[in-house]
C-alpha cells in the first residue's frame, strides 16, 4: 500500500503559452529540476514526462490549469468549467452507460461523472476516444465511486477515484494506483 497520494496543482493558465510548456515549467520549479523535464508520447499517445519512476498527468478548461504527478503512482487528472450545458442529457445517453444516465440529477452532477471516468481513462492510457462506457461509476451516499473496469481495457481494476474542491466554478477529479503494480505501464 502507498503511503504518500499524488500530488495536486492547480495554476492559472498563460494564454499564448502551450499547455506541456507551462506544465514543464511548474514541474521544474516544484521538482527543483536543473532543466525542464521533456515529454513523450506512450503507444496509445499518453504524454509522459520523461523522468525515471514519475508519473504526471494534467487538464485544463476554462482560466485553470491542474496538474497531478507521482514518483509513486500512475495519476490521470481532468477539471472542467462549470457552464451551461443545455445538451448533457444527450450527451450522457450516447457516452454513458445506462445505469449511469438513470442514476444523473442535474448537469452537475454528470460533470461529477464525467471529470471521474476522464481523469481515470487518461490515468490508464486509454483516454476517451477508446471509451467511456469501458468503466462504470454508480452513486453511492451521494457520490461517484468506480465500480468496474471493463475486461476489454485489460488493465488492473484496482484504481482510486476521487473528486477534487477546485476554485469555484470548477469541478475535478484525480484518478490514481499504485504505479509499481501497474502491468501495462506504457
Amino acid at each position: 500500500m502507498s503511503v504518500a497520494l499524488p500530488t495536486v496543482s492547480i495554476h492559472q493558465r498563460q494564454h499564448g503559452v502551450m499547455t506541456r510548456e507551462q506544465v514543464a515549467a511548474y514541474l521544474q520549479q516544484e521538482l527543483s529540476l536543473s532543466e525542464a523535464p521533456v515529454f513523450v508520447r506512450s503507444n496509445k499517445g499518453r504524454p509522459q514526462v520523461q523522468l525515471e519512476s514519475f508519473d504526471c498527468n494534467w487538464s485544463h478548461s476554462g482560466e485553470l490549469l491542474a496538474m497531478a504527478w507521482s514518483s509513486q503512482h500512475r495519476v490521470g487528472i481532468d477539471i472542467e468549467q462549470v457552464r451551461p450545458r443545455p445538451q448533457w442529457q444527450r450527451v450522457a445517453k450516447r457516452f454513458l452507460l445506462p445505469a449511469e444516465c438513470a442514476q444523473l440529477t442535474d448537469a452537475n452532477d454528470f460533470l461529477q461523472l464525467w471529470v471521474r471516468k476522464e481523469a481515470l481513462l487518461k490515468a490508464i492510457g486509454q483516454g476517451l476516444a477508446h471509451g467511456l462506457r469501458f468503466v462504470e461509476f454508480a452513486k453511492a451516499h451521494g457520490e461517484w465511486q468506480l465500480q468496474a473496469v471493463s475486461p476489454a481495457l485489460d488493465v488492473p481494476s484496482d484504481w482510486n477515484v476521487c473528486g477534487l474542491d477546485i476554485d469555484e466554478g470548477y469541478i475535478g477529479a484525480l484518478a490514481w494506483r499504485d504505479r509499481y503494480t501497474v502491468a501495462h505501464d506504457d
